[in-house]
């Protein structure tokens, strides 16, 4: 009897303790993955968005938002600090530290963040803060949020 609920219980949770963590498809992330001029050093930042035109996706520049933007960024570091947290692969650890290098080089001096970087090198700060300071006060939270 004890042989035949061994083998149940076998049957029924070993495979559950294979899984482990599901694979993931960060492909279309890593295509988003950039080089970005920021007062004339290099980070790694996330366009916000990509086209397809036919079979390929191209990065493309959201019209009045910028090509890059610190809240999207923000977001990356945290699925990457998340992921790393799970895995311990040093992969997710490196994209984790390079968006959250990307965020912090948009901090102004008074603490607040610059939110969007357009195409030619314009930041966007408290202009956006000033026409409306509730979604201002909200994105510019949002660069805090991967923050320990």
């Amino acid at each position: 009897m004890k042989r035949k609920y061994f083998i149940i219980f076998t049957i029924i949770f070993m495979p559950l303790t294979s899984l482990g963590m599901p694979e993931l498809n960060l492909n279309h992330l890593e295509f988003l993955r950039d080089e970005f001029q920021i007062e004339n050093e290099t980070k790694i930042g996330y366009w916000i968005y990509a086209e397809k035109y036919g079979d390929k996706y191209v990065h493309t520049e959201a019209k009045g938002e910028g090509v890059t933007c610190v809240d999207d960024v923000a977001r990356v570091a945290v699925l990457y600090t998340e992921l790393y947290k799970l895995d311990n692969n040093e992969f997710y650890l490196q994209r984790a530290k390079e968006a959250l290098d990307f965020v912090m080089a948009f901090q102004d001096t008074d603490g607040d963040f610059i939110i969007l970087f357009l195409k030619m090198g314009v930041l966007i700060s408290k202009v956006l803060q000033v026409e409306n300071q509730q979604i201002g006060g909200l994105l510019e939270v949002s660069g805090l949020f991967p923050m320990p």
